[in-house]
């Protein structure tokens, strides 16, 4: 940080934070802090106190909730037993408070490791045992200082073997290197090797008496080398502690794999933790379950089968490919033993701040102008001969941003502009040359024009700043005189680069840069202050989507300020990605409501209807029934609420539910009367039907995950295609008594309700129909249908060879020929089912059935397709596979 003042004032700010790092104070007790530092800091002034007082106190108020976590059943908790020192974690949690981090974000930190811990080996336990366990983080979230805290206490309480993965580059794994010999080695290996020296101690080796029990194979300068490790002559044991920081290469990985092998014995029996940053990249096996494992998939397995005591956990902020693994190949990566989605703190800017809504106040600028320059798809020879002017104004942006920053009392702080717009090497360098010319004629104007400009003499240059910043800050606190003035000093220094694997490595990033770059700014590579991005790529994976927006993460004082380019097609592929995110999240937090496990974690994920994959496709293995995942499409599916609720509660909210929805459609669409006691009602509108379906409660549990949460909820409200906007709904009647609650003032005077036999238990919830567990009866799905349309599907029916003396017709060979979609709604009289059943409700029984029109193959032209994982595939209705099968005649 170059200005004098600022380090000064970051410098109290680190120092006041310290101070109440374990206490809440109150903010005149932080005014006489700030204060007091004040009077012996010759460089700020007492209006620097005001800037700092804020600072401090948005810092120090920024909390972050626990997150949510699903478990094993045959865990068993052992941290609460142990009295751990904590003395490296509490060496790392004093640097975090000095970097200010607030109280109340450290103490939940701290929870939450301890969850992670406690649902990994315990090192006391000299058993065999091997942990897997999956962290979900929100990109640019802090997943480090998480993964570092981890490994800090897993230290504490006697792991000795630490590997972590840190990227797929050299670059990146550097970059995690510099974190790990802050946090965990406390040593600068830099400069020299990971031994102990206390000429290159830093970060928590300044906390502690001595680092010199842990000890790195790896260093910023080289990754793993056998020969460096043997020369070292480095053994883990009960008093040292080894890490690797390494690539997910796989040479490295299986020479640590070697190494190890080559250790005295007794090195097999050290607790070790293998640590996988961003694992849905790279560590997944994408071969077929018959053919050996992917390389780097086999290392990895490698090194943990030879500990007896081993935990794998896995950090992402995308985790679609992880929970795609096949949970039924023992010695892989599923997270079986623990998943846990982090929460983030308050002041976090991610997805729903950028795209949870688009309009006129928000982040997001459309570039509609860029394919000329830049096609999508284009190829490493394309010639780059200008600046499309959204990208332009983008570079005016950031100085203009630059300038406001600074006087928000930032100056000296570091700012970032990103430029992505290609992976190709050398389409990058021609955009390096026309950037770097535009940020030059803009600096250039600036240190010659600026003063003249203030007095009335025009510049073209600054005219556009101008209108730029009219443009974009029209709600600034300064003028733009003022934001002129402050524009030479913040923005002089402004330097281009270009950061890319190709690219020199650089000890110190400029203090104001514009990085330009490509599938390197896609993954794991933090630059700070960032505050505008220009994207303009295209990419065919959600995960990798997500991956790529580097603008997520910590904007203190200019969030506000942060703009982000991008096109309108990526925009909604941004929007969908959140929603999967979100659905994700929904799944995990209701299971664990539920007390469910992670090999229940049966995750159904609804695919983009423009393609957008939710991860490579090899990484899913999409298709293969009971393999990895299976995708499967709700067109010319009938989808059945077959277990209903034992909750009294829920089972009078769902009556409440369906009369609300009779007053509803009753506004919409007459009724009309079919096929004795059933009633119709056409052109419902989606939306009345997709808030029902959200609100209708079944019988909590795995066994139908796609009425719980959002999923069927949204695909009815989210459906574009022409035939799904309007609904049928039929409300099915029978040959039972309408009286006391089963009046329904609301339904015609013809209507009776239907009957269906029950059973199952509390615990298991009410099925209908017993065994079968059906609710349709033969014919229901046609009841929409005229009697034309009925003896047209039959026939058409009869015509497939085999089928020509059938005479019941399968509701599969009526749905193609519906209309619209429909809603089944069954106010059903409940009866035992056989004399040894339990007592049954004799309140009204809702339940549901949801019928897609069309053919299953018509599933990719909407958002009508999901991919399940393999514990979803057991777990998900298996209604949704077969239709053949008739219900119960109604009685």
């Amino acid at each position: 940080m170059s200005d004098p003042r600022r380090k000064a004032m970051e410098t109290i700010k680190r120092m006041v934070q310290a101070q109440f790092a374990d206490s809440s104070p109150d903010e005149d007790r932080i005014r006489a802090q700030i204060n007091a530092l004040l009077a012996i800091e010759p460089d700020l002034a007492e209006s620097d106190g005001a800037v700092l007082f804020e600072e401090i106190c948005e810092a120090m108020n920024v909390r972050m909730d626990l997150g949510i976590l699903i478990h094993a059943q045959e865990h068993k908790p052992w941290l609460a037993t142990r009295n751990p020192e904590w003395k490296v974690w509490k060496a790392y949690r004093e640097v975090l408070a000095e970097e200010g981090r607030s109280p109340q974000v450290l103490g939940t930190l701290d929870t939450s490791l301890n969850k992670i811990l406690d649902h990994m080996g315990d090192p006391e336990d000299q058993d065999k045992w091997a942990r897997r366990g999956l962290i979900i983080g929100e990109v640019q979230s802090g997943k480090t200082a998480t993964y570092i805290g981890l490994i800090d206490k897993a230290i504490d309480v006697g792991y000795r073997v630490i590997v972590l993965l840190g990227g797929n580059t050299e670059l990146l794994r550097r970059q995690t290197q510099e974190r790990v010999d802050f946090g965990v080695i406390g040593r600068d290996s830099s400069r020299t090797n990971n031994q102990a020296n206390t000429n290159n101690l830093i970060g928590i080796g300044n906390k502690l008496d001595s680092t010199a029990f842990i000890d790195s194979l790896t260093t910023q300068v080289i990754d793993f080398r056998t020969a460096g490790a043997l020369a070292h002559n480095i053994i883990p044991g009960p008093d040292k502690v080894v890490v690797f920081v390494t690539k997910k290469n796989k040479a490295v990985l299986q020479q640590i794999a070697k190494w190890l092998e080559r250790k005295p014995s007794g090195t097999e029996n050290l607790p070790m933790l293998l640590i996988d940053d961003e694992s849905d990249y790279a560590s997944i096996n994408t071969n077929d379950p018959d053919k050996d494992p992917t390389a780097i998939n086999a290392a990895i397995r490698r090194i943990l089968a030879f500990f007896n005591r081993s935990s794998y956990v896995a950090f992402t902020a995308t985790p679609f490919a992880n929970i795609f693994i096949d949970d039924t190949i023992e010695e892989d990566l599923f997270p079986r033993d623990l998943i846990y989605a982090l929460d983030t703190p308050t002041n976090y800017f991610g997805c729903k701040q950028y795209f949870s809504e688009i309009g006129p106040d928000s982040l997001i600028r459309t570039v509609d102008d860029a394919i000329d320059y830049f096609p999508l798809g284009h190829k490493r020879d394309l010639s780059v001969t200008s600046l499309p002017e959204s990208l332009i104004e983008a570079i005016r942006t950031y100085f203009v941003t630059n300038a406001i920053r600074d006087l928000r009392g930032q100056r000296g702080a570091q700012t970032s502009m990103l430029i992505n717009v290609s992976r190709f090497v050398d389409v990058q360098k021609q955009v390096f040359d026309y950037v770097s010319g535009e940020v030059s004629n803009y600096r250039n104007a600036i240190d010659l024009h600026s003063l003249e400009y203030l007095k009335g003499v025009h510049n073209p240059f600054l005219d556009r700043l101008a209108e730029t910043f009219a443009r974009e800050f029209p709600d600034c606190e300064f003028d733009w005189p003022t934001v002129v003035s402050e524009l030479r000093v913040a923005n002089h220094d402004v330097v281009t680069l270009i950061t890319n694997a190709s690219a020199a490595r650089l000890e110190v990033m400029p203090n104001r840069h514009v990085s330009i770059g490509g599938d390197l700014l896609s993954r794991g590579l933090t630059l700070e202050g960032l505050s505008t991005s220009y994207f303009y790529r295209k990419t065919q994976a959600a995960d990798t989507l997500m991956q790529m927006a580097r603008w997520f993460g910590y904007r203190p004082g200019y969030g506000d300020l942060c703009r982000v380019w991008i096109t309108e097609d990526m925009c909604g592929a941004f929007q969908h990605a959140l929603s999967s995110l979100d659905d994700l999240r929904i799944d995990i937090k209701e299971m664990e409501r539920q007390q469910l496990t992670p090999k229940q974690f049966g995750i159904s994920v609804r695919l983009h209807p423009d393609a957008l994959a939710i991860t490579a496709r090899n990484k899913i293995r999409a298709g293969k029934s009971q393999v990895g995942a299976k995708s499967i499409s709700l067109r010319g599916s009938a989808v059945e609420s077959t277990r209903l609720s034992t909750d009294p509660v829920a089972r009078h909210n769902n009556v409440a539910k369906f009369n609300s929805l009779v007053a509803q459609i009753c506004q919409q669409s007459e009724w009309e009367q079919t096929r004795g006691s059933r009633f119709v009602w056409r052109n419902v509108d989606k939306q009345t039907i997709s808030e029902f379906i959200f609100d209708f409660s079944v019988h909590p549990g795995w066994s139908q995950r796609i009425f719980e949460g959002r999923s069927l909820s949204d695909f009815v409200k989210q459906a574009y295609s022409d035939d799904l906007q309007q609904w049928d709904v039929v409300v099915m009647g029978g040959n039972g008594e309408r009286k006391g609650s089963f009046a329904f003032p609301s339904l015609p005077e013809g209507w009776k309700p239907p009957i269906r036999t029950f059973g199952g238990s509390v615990a298991e919830g009410w099925t209908v129909s017993g065994k079968r567990m059906r609710i349709l009866g033969p014919g229901d799905v046609g009841t929409t249908l005229t009697d034309a349309e009925q003896t047209k599907a039959g026939d058409e029916y009869r015509l497939i060879p085999g089928n020509e003396n059938k005479v019941s017709i399968p509701d599969r060979a009526y749905i193609k020929h519906l209309q619209r979609p429909v809603l089944f709604v069954y106010p059903i009289e409940a009866k035992k089912n056989g004399p040894e059943s339990p007592a049954i409700p004799e309140d009204p029984m809702i339940a549901i059935v949801v019928v897609v029109p069309g053919d299953r193959s018509e599933g990719d032209r909407d958002n009508l397709k999901y991919v399940l994982n393999t514990p979803a595939q057991r777990l998900w209705n298996p209604d949704i596979e077969d239709f053949d099968d008739p219900g119960d005649e109604d009685v």
